[in-house]
């Protein structure tokens, strides 16, 4: 695994991907901004949902719900740093991250070439992909440096859970915290 020079300078690293190797470049400022975007687009509307279930509501209920709606509404457009972790962690965010990785030097694969790829891996050789691209963008422990990082801040583990193969699991990538 990578542990000098170019992980202080973010190069890129190949993947193997249904047989044929991919050059994969790290994540940028920019793609971070993308992940974010497709997690809060994946995040459900707490108004639409609670005007869909009008119907089966009591006047008062539905009040209710609506009420405590509106104030999570306004969070459904921010995500924080551990939100974003933890849904680069589950099968999902592994998939869209690496297809971003990936479409920088091959723009012809799409992304369901890639989740079609990706959804044959065992979960040994997905936390394979996700290790190789947390070290190649500087997110994983070491980050871009070639120093151990320290302190409890950069030790927590994000939570794992199955749902068949579309939630969460664990990459071994400590969470970062946003105090750091």
């Amino acid at each position: 695994m990578p542990n000098g020079v170019n992980r202080a300078a973010g190069s890129p690293t190949t993947v193997t991907l249904d047989g044929k190797t991919y050059m994969m470049e790290p994540l940028t400022l920019k793609d971070f901004g993308v992940i974010e975007n497709e997690y809060l687009k994946r995040r459900p509307n707490p108004l639409k949902a609670v005007a869909a279930a009008k119907d089966v509501l009591s006047e008062d209920d539905y009040d209710k719900l609506l009420t405590q709606a509106y104030k999570d509404a306004v969070n459904v457009a921010k995500a924080t740093p551990q939100e974003i972790s933890e849904w680069l962690d589950t099968r999902d965010g592994v998939v869209f991250s690496i297809w971003l990785s990936l479409r920088k030097n091959h723009p012809e694969l799409t992304k369901e070439q890639a989740e079609e790829a990706i959804q044959e891996m065992g979960e040994q050789q997905l936390t394979g992909l996700a290790e190789s691209r947390d070290v190649a963008s500087g997110i994983d422990e070491l980050g871009n440096s070639t120093g151990r990082s320290t302190g409890p801040e950069n030790t927590k583990q994000s939570p794992s859970s199955s749902s068949g193969g579309k939630g969460k699991r664990k990459t071994g990538r400590k969470a970062r915290s946003s105090k750091s």
